[in-house]
């Protein structure tokens, strides 16, 4: 488990989940790239944008979370705690400049009961933290 240090405000809504509503949301590698430049590696814009039906993509579910040794500082914020999971791209599309997806969650959650295997999930090509053949050639590589 990883803390990472988002208030549930800074997760963008709409028409994506949202912990509030949902109880889950996804992290935006975009974003999360500005902010840690040298710690998270994003994968160009044409894979991110290039995915199609059938398609794996791994992505990063955020789940609340409580601090294991909670101090004053922590009690007025709500953890969050990211977990990789994939999910199969069902459809691709076009909103706007961009894409969005509508894939099924095909990973158990250990993090979190709100969702299971199975889930439908809205996406972009910002939430696309790596591809299948990207993970599956660096586990080769080992």
């Amino acid at each position: 488990m990883r803390s990472l240090g988002h208030s549930v405000a800074e997760i963008k809504p709409y028409p994506y989940a949202t912990i509030e509503s949902d109880g889950w949301a996804l992290e935006d590698f975009i974003e999360l790239s500005r902010a840690l430049t040298e710690l998270v590696n994003v994968l160009p814009e044409s894979d991110r944008s290039g995915l199609k039906v059938s398609d794996l993509a791994q992505l990063t579910f955020l789940f609340p979370g409580e601090s294991e040794e909670p101090s004053k500082e922590e009690s007025d914020v709500q953890m969050i705690y990211g977990e990789n999971m994939w999910v199969t791209v069902d459809e691709v599309i076009p909103y706007g400049e961009s894409l969005r997806y509508v894939g099924t969650l095909v990973s158990s959650p250990v993090l979190s009961d709100s969702i299971d295997v199975g889930t439908k999930v809205v996406f972009g090509p910002e939430h696309v933290r790596s591809l299948y053949e990207e993970w599956e050639g660096e586990a080769q590589a080992e």
